[in-house]
């Protein structure tokens, strides 16, 4: 067996030596999705197995939670558990803790929801050894699994997820808790807190734990009850809709089937996300024009402009039957022209949702903004055909407009 990456796969297939030319062909069939003759060549698509299910408005990873259950699981058959017990009386035994918090089920979809974003938004695959060694890392690091959780490491994965460290987070509870630490004014139902803490092998006087610590602490506990639950009063600061957002979507494109109540919720989606990101983006030079209208360019301070009606295909998304998680096909139809179909992935998604609450793209987006500027000039194709267009300079508004091959009717609207 071979692994190799789809793009090399594909080079091969074009400039692979010709002694390989049944090979070559094989790839080809492969890529093309049609049938190669398996008793010579076997090809296997690990993006066709996932980790993780994308399901409605939530996500799961049967793999990943059955081999952490499996590892913590809570009976004398485990040798692990059988370990912990043996060992779980020493204070101050951050193995025993880590090993601990990580059987907690709400611990570890902390964990699952954080290697699905690295999924998502990093692009990292997921292998069955990079998750051990992750795991392993988790339990048996320096510190405590919530700072072992965000260090930057050598794990493939580690080097992912401290990219979503809760630290980075800008909000006023967990600003005013970082403060109070630094000041020693912490409340006493914090001390309370965290002398039930103790009880699991968790030091709040500890020589390894800070205040960015507790504020990690905080975020894997989020959905677990623990002593006086003084951790979740911080829950809505952690609070991410994104990843659901796009489960609820990759979805609806996905299992579309036409029916009456998941068009509506496409519908939605299109109206109020993916058309409306796309005029403000391709109106961001000229953001007084109305929904239907899309900038063209400019001349001698006027503003060339044409009215065009954006749709969704729905009949495109019915066929397009696509599986693989790290983005969706959405379908537009600009005028009566369907338009190449738009991968939209959690990073676009996030970008569609930040250019509607007033965002500007900048460099820091070339790699995602870069399908919005090939959507607007596939619009501006469009455009080119109008038989109606408009100039603006302020408050100023011409139409102009074709009758006939040689008379254009121009008349000011304003």
């Amino acid at each position: 067996m071979v692994g190799i990456n789809i793009g090399m796969l594909g080079n091969f297939s074009e400039e692979g030596g010709q002694n390989h030319d049944d090979i070559k062909e094989a790839i080809k069939l492969f890529l093309n999705k049609k049938i190669t003759d398996q008793a010579r060549h076997y090809f296997m698509d690990f993006e066709a197995f996932p980790k993780f299910d994308l399901i409605s408005d939530t996500h799961t990873s049967k793999f990943i939670q059955q081999l952490i259950s499996k590892l913590t699981e809570q009976c004398n058959d485990n040798p692990f558990y059988v370990l912990y017990k043996k060992e779980s009386g020493i204070k101050e035994n951050v193995l025993c803790t880590n090993f601990l918090l990580l059987s907690l089920t709400s611990v570890q979809n902390v964990i699952i929801d954080l290697l699905l974003k690295s999924r998502l938004v990093k692009d990292q695959f997921i292998t069955a050894r990079a998750l051990l060694d992750f795991i392993h890392y988790l339990l048996t690091g320096p510190r405590y699994l919530f700072d072992n959780l965000f260090n930057e490491n050598d794990n493939e994965l580690g080097s992912k997820i401290f990219m979503f460290d809760p630290c980075s987070f800008r909000k006023k509870n967990l600003d005013l808790f970082i403060l109070q630490w630094k000041l020693g004014l912490l409340p006493a139902d914090f001390h309370e807190y965290t002398k039930d803490l103790e009880e699991i092998g968790i030091y709040y006087k500890s020589d390894i734990v800070n205040q960015y610590s507790f504020v990690r602490l905080f975020y894997i506990m989020k959905n677990h009850e623990f002593s006086n639950n003084y951790h979740m009063s911080y829950k809505i600061d952690f609070e991410d809709h994104l990843i659901d957002e796009y489960a609820k979507t990759w979805c609806l494109h996905s299992r579309f089937t036409g029916d009456k109540t998941e068009k509506l919720e496409l519908k939605d989606f299109y109206k109020n996300i993916v058309l409306t990101a796309i005029n403000k983006y391709a109106n961001r030079n000229s953001s007084d024009l109305s929904k239907d209208e899309f900038f063209v360019s400019s001349h001698n301070g006027w503003d060339l402009t044409v009215e065009l009606e954006l749709s969704v295909d729905y009949k495109k998304i019915t066929n397009s039957n696509n599986q693989k998680i790290g983005s969706f096909l959405a379908f537009i139809k600009v005028e009566d022209k369907t338009l190449s179909p738009i991968p939209i992935s959690i990073n676009l998604l996030n970008l569609m949702y930040r250019i509607i609450h007033g965002y500007r793209p900048n460099k820091h987006d070339k790699n995602t903004v870069v399908l919005l500027d090939d959507i607007v000039d596939q619009i501006k194709e469009v455009a080119n055909s109008s038989t109606t267009l408009y100039l603006h300079a302020g408050p100023k508004k011409i139409k102009i407009k074709e009758i006939d091959f040689d008379d254009i009717e121009i008349s000011g609207v304003n």
